[in-house]
């Protein structure tokens, strides 16, 4: 499904855009926050939040 144009009208399309763009980024920002993480654990729940949230803009 293209995603261009989403956001330019009302209804679902731009609520879907919105959801799309806060689950890609929620991707970038455990991959950034778990390059700086406190302990192996610590890395590793980051990158699982960054996955299941890359399973969720797939879906």
């Amino acid at each position: 499904m293209p995603v261009e144009g989403l956001d330019e009208n009302p209804g679902v399309g731009k609520v879907l855009y919105k959801q799309l763009l806060r689950s890609i980024t929620s991707i970038g920002a455990n991959v950034e926050e778990s390059e700086s993480a406190q302990s192996r654990a610590d890395f590793l729940n980051k990158l699982e939040i960054a996955l299941k949230q890359s399973r969720e803009t797939k879906y």
